[in-house]
């Protein structure tokens, strides 16, 4: 969902120096939402908190969430968040310390990727060199395998 559907807040644009190298993937540690409607409200608290806390925006570039795993654009594609650089940031919303996300948000979260690997003009997920690229969630952090 474009980022225009939540927010009327316009992104600061913050452009990536290179394609990214890492895809970070957390949860946003809120209660989780099950409709697009619930899903927007809680994006937009999210994004307030970030604005209180001094960040220029939402910290992410993409959210996932719903019982369909609707993807939300946070600050999108190519545009760096502080203290990540040159990191594509995804967030499941919800908070899963001690669930698992469903399938539906982790097969949203690998179409994301594939996208931005295969489908971007920019090619804005590099993947190109599997020795360099790392998938990082919250507790591990894992080496990719290509295919």
């Amino acid at each position: 969902m474009d980022r225009d559907a939540w927010t009327k807040i316009p992104t600061k644009k913050f452009p990536w120096s290179s394609p990214s190298k890492k895809v970070f993937i957390t949860d946003t540690g809120t209660p989780a939402c099950t409709t697009i409607s619930s899903c927007i409200k809680t994006i937009k608290n999210i994004q307030q908190n970030d604005l209180i806390k001094h960040f220029i925006d939402i910290k992410y570039n993409f959210l996932i969430g719903g019982s369909e795993a609707t993807m939300f654009e946070g600050r999108g594609w190519n545009i760096t968040i502080e203290g990540y650089p040159d990191t594509l940031l995804i967030a499941l919303i919800g908070k899963y310390n001690n669930t698992v996300p469903n399938a539906k948000m982790m097969c949203a979260v690998s179409r994301l990727v594939e996208y931005g690997r295969y489908f971007l003009d920019d090619n804005y997920i590099e993947y190109s060199d599997i020795n360099n690229f790392k998938l990082l969630s919250d507790n591990e952090i894992f080496d990719c395998e290509s295919g």
